[in-house]
């Protein structure tokens, strides 16, 4: 059964993510090796999940993506329950590492990944979630 469904709120270029096999459920297929980049300076994937969970840690994979200053300059993670509003979980500018590492429990039916660049496309390999249904 499947506890999580992804899109990309960024529109994922047909040559450069979908035929090279970038596409957003790279993002959670379990393997930190593969690549979730939608060809754009700007990513935004939200997870929604089939229940609400209660979460107590959220990782995610950059890759070099994160320790190069010109890739990811900014990024958010925010989570929502329901019908509720988005609320911020983390925020920072680059994240000088290669996986980003969020303790701290929160409820959420719904995750949403926003990172930026100033000058070039930028992906992420994984974002692991660890926690418990409600």
């Amino acid at each position: 059964k499947e506890t999580v469904f992804i899109t990309s709120e960024i529109s994922e270029s047909k040559e450069y993510s979908l035929d090279k096999g970038t596409d957003a459920m790279k993002l959670i297929d379990g393997d930190e090796r593969t690549l979730a980049a939608p060809g754009n300076r700007r990513l935004e994937y939200v997870l929604t999940l089939t229940e609400p969970y209660e979460i107590t840690k959220t990782i995610v994979i950059w890759g070099d993506y994160g320790t190069i200053g010109k890739y990811v300059a900014q990024w958010k993670i925010e989570a929502k329950k329901g019908n509720g509003e988005w609320t911020i979980i983390e925020e920072g500018g680059s994240p000088k590492s290669k996986e980003t590492v969020i303790n701290g429990n929160y409820d959420a039916s719904m995750i949403r990944l926003t990172a930026e660049s100033p000058e070039d496309w930028i992906g992420a390999y994984e974002l692991a979630l660890v926690g418990r249904p409600l």
